[in-house]
């Protein structure tokens, strides 16, 4: 018995007629009476009382209509559960306290959203109760403070580097992390547990002197403590996350242009964010290793590093286009320190932002030898470091009126022309939203001609770089280019390129709400895979039934 006569059968029956099951389906209404027919002589009986209009099931199809479903269900499961798209059964998790405090459930919910046959059991207890029970069976996986496995039966992986934060009551005075910690009262942390011991090796190595006013034996009840002004402590990260503690952030009272450290430390306070880009030099002017420990210590890691062209007034002119070769060569030799500098933080990836190089006026420049320029200097900065990804990032115009490189397929022009391998393409959604391109046809091009190497989601309106709230304003586009991007194969970051400053926008809830947007997107992307009859919709550009199955996918359904 064919499963799509029996699909078929089951689409009269919702959409109550042979033609408007025929549009359901993709096929003529000829066709589908050709299925009808040809289930009827393979059960021996006729399905529909053809006398009415519409023609109306008959008891033999009613009793089949039944048995459809349970064997189309049964038919999907086997090809879910065996091609990987479904997992069901039960998940065991162990974990340590300070991961049962957010970590956990934020995934554990996840998995049940993206897998509603998986049933998630936590067990909450030590580290080496956790790592007995995961070699004894009781346990799928466990999260454990530290690597204390010693058995051949577990594999153990890190996966999360968890700073410590000093914490205070709301409203006390900025000042250095020693003159919080002495100057006020002390909750310790007192556990036989390897984060307590961690808190006190680290206060050991800090020789300040701690009035103690109080010893708890949870983290949870050391924040409350606090959050209720009985005095300070120490805590990691995750502990403060989701709660109204003020965490010292190492800074005296502060004026001014925030510094990186003040930047990444709000970054590292967002639940989901895991990467941060700097820009080159402004964040990264000496001592890359440096800046990347930093980083690495409040939890996060690097992804690469972008080029900024401010250093000398002359590259308004022009960075690699200017007309003086001078200039030009200081540009390339600084993206070359830019380089070298993302290979020092092990973060082999340079974005370039040409936006200077471009023109005003009419007659105001020789467009052959400018684009000349833009190709050979592209070549030479990528054949500095092979090993090092170059990715390009075009904008139609700002600050120049037109920009050399405004499109992608100008920009895939450049690239061709370089003949280099270690080069690609940074798309940013509101930069292709004002270039009047298609998101997911771009990152077509991009993937057919050259590589993806960054996605920045971002919206506006099409008219300049607004820098809105991810699919605040496109949001089927927004649906299309994640579900693009994950058929041509991007394991890369997506990086959130807005500008919440403009409009008086907290950026840390800011990039709250386009974490949850992109979690929400890429679940209906992974729909939109498993829809076969948005599919076929596609394949013969039926754009009204497309649209109606976008619409039922975004809406939940």
């Amino acid at each position: 018995m064919d499963t799509r006569q029996l699909r078929t059968l089951v689409a009269i029956v919702e959409h109550g007629s042979f033609a408007r099951a025929a549009e359901r389906v993709s096929l003529t209404p000829s066709a589908v009476s050709q299925q009808i027919q040809a289930l009827e002589s393979e059960v021996g009986v006729s399905l529909f009382n053809r006398e009415n209009r519409p023609p109306t099931l008959t008891a033999a199809g009613q009793q089949l209509l039944e048995a459809a479903g349970e064997i189309l269900r049964t038919a999907e499961n086997a090809i879910d559960a065996i091609s990987g798209r479904r997992i069901i059964g039960t998940f065991a998790v162990g974990s340590v306290r300070t991961s049962a405090i957010g970590l956990l459930p934020r995934a554990a919910a996840r998995l049940v959203s993206n897998h509603p046959g998986l049933k998630i059991k936590i067990r909450v207890g030590s580290s080496e109760e956790l790592l007995q029970d995961v070699v004894a069976g009781r346990l799928d996986v466990a999260i454990i403070a530290e690597n204390s496995a010693s058995s051949r039966e577990v594999e153990w992986s890190p996966f999360l580097r968890e700073p410590l934060f000093v914490i205070a009551p709301p409203g006390t005075a900025p000042s250095t992390i020693a003159e919080i910690l002495t100057a006020h009262p002390y909750i310790r942390f007192r556990s036989n547990v390897p984060l307590a011991r961690l808190i006190e090796a680290e206060l050991g190595r800090m020789n300040v002197s701690l009035y103690d006013i109080a010893e708890m034996d949870t983290i949870s009840a050391v924040t409350a403590c606090v959050e209720n002004g009985l005095g300070v402590s120490v805590v990691p990260r995750i502990a403060v996350r989701d709660r109204k503690v003020e965490a010292d952030r190492a800074w005296p009272n502060h004026s001014g242009k925030p510094t990186l450290e003040m930047m990444a430390q709000r970054a590292a306070s967002v639940p989901g964010l895991t990467h941060v880009d700097l820009n080159f030099p402004d964040h990264v002017a000496d001592a890359p290793r440096d800046v990347l420990g930093r980083i690495n210590d409040l939890g996060l890691q690097v992804n690469g590093l972008a080029m900024r062209y401010y250093t000398n007034p002359a590259f308004k002119l022009g960075a690699f286009t200017n007309p003086d070769r001078t200039v030009r060569q200081e540009a390339l030799d600084l993206t070359k320190r830019g380089i070298d500098a993302a290979l020092a933080m092990g973060a082999p990836l340079m974005t370039l932002w040409l936006g200077q190089d471009g023109f005003d006026y009419s007659f105001q420049g020789d467009y052959g030898r400018m684009w000349d320029d833009e190709v050979s200097g592209i070549r030479e900065v990528a054949e500095h470091a092979p090993e090092c990804m170059i990715s390009i990032e075009y904008k139609a115009n700002e600050p120049r009126s037109y920009a050399l490189l405004p499109d992608a397929a100008t920009t895939l022009l450049a690239i061709a022309e370089t003949g280099c391998t270690n080069t690609g393409v940074t798309l940013d959604f509101a930069h292709v939203l004002y270039a009047d391109e298609m998101p997911a046809f771009a990152a077509t091009l991009i993937a057919r001609k050259s590589r993806l190497l960054g996605v920045h989601l971002n919206d506006g309106y099409a008219k300049r770089d607004d820098g809105l709230m991810v699919g605040s304003v496109h949001p089927q586009a927004t649906l299309e280019l994640l579900w693009q991007i994950s058929r041509d194969g991007y394991d890369g970051v997506i990086y959130f390129d807005t500008f919440p400053d403009a409009s008086g926008i907290d950026p840390v809830e800011e990039c709250r709400t386009n974490i949850a947007a992109v979690e929400r997107f890429m679940t209906m992307a992974d729909r939109v895979s498993a829809d076969n009859a948005l599919h076929d919709a596609i394949a013969t550009q039926n754009s009204p039934i497309s649209q109606r199955a976008i619409a039922r996918i975004m809406a939940g359904g």
